[in-house]
């Protein structure tokens, strides 16, 4: 491809489309996890866990609107990345016993902030490095990228998800109950 080799964006543009790649994986991943967990525990249904993150999204991406052209773009991208990884330690600090708005319902807002300073400064970064007559094949690969995410991310999620909880049915004790 020359338009991932070309002189302009200096080998720039694989490196924000293995970004998209892992961000959109990770994102849909921690989002169907965290959503069970806030179902499971708060008992909230699927639009009442999912609420917050709509109205953050609207939220982070008017945001977005007004920011992104006071700020260098490689922030937004650095700080969506943090702030998913700062999410995956939140999951993987997680306390059964302490109650959900403590690690479960912060997961969840901060997730669509990561998802979205990357998605947006990644569209945009595009857009200014590859060349107009590009323009489209850019923009493909990069919605490419953000697809294949979007779905290895529930699919791996899910297979991770099914073992964990098979291994606790082979067990006597229930996946939702802590252990004391």
């Amino acid at each position: 491809m020359r338009l991932l080799l070309c002189a302009r964006a200096k080998g720039q543009m694989a490196v924000i489309l293995v970004i998209a790649l892992l961000k959109l994986e990770c994102f849909h991943w921690l989002k169907l996890l965290g959503s069970v967990i806030l179902s499971k525990h708060l008992l909230l249904t699927s639009v009442k866990t999912m609420t917050p993150m709509f109205i953050v999204g609207c939220l982070c991406n008017f945001f977005m609107l007004m920011a992104v052209a006071k700020l260098p773009l490689v922030i937004f991208v650095a700080s969506g990345t943090l702030l998913t990884a700062t999410v995956a330690t939140l999951f993987t600090l997680i306390d059964p016993s302490v109650t959900c708005w403590a690690f479960g319902f912060p997961s969840t807002i901060l997730i669509v902030f990561g998802a979205d300073f990357v998605y947006s400064s990644g569209t945009i970064f595009i857009a200014k490095t590859s060349f107009p007559r590009e323009h489209g094949v850019a923009k493909a690969l990069f919605q490419t990228m953000t697809q294949i995410g979007t779905a290895f991310g529930p699919a791996m999620s899910t297979i991770v998800f099914s073992t964990v909880v098979d291994d606790y049915r082979s067990s006597d004790m229930s996946f939702w109950e802590v252990e004391r």
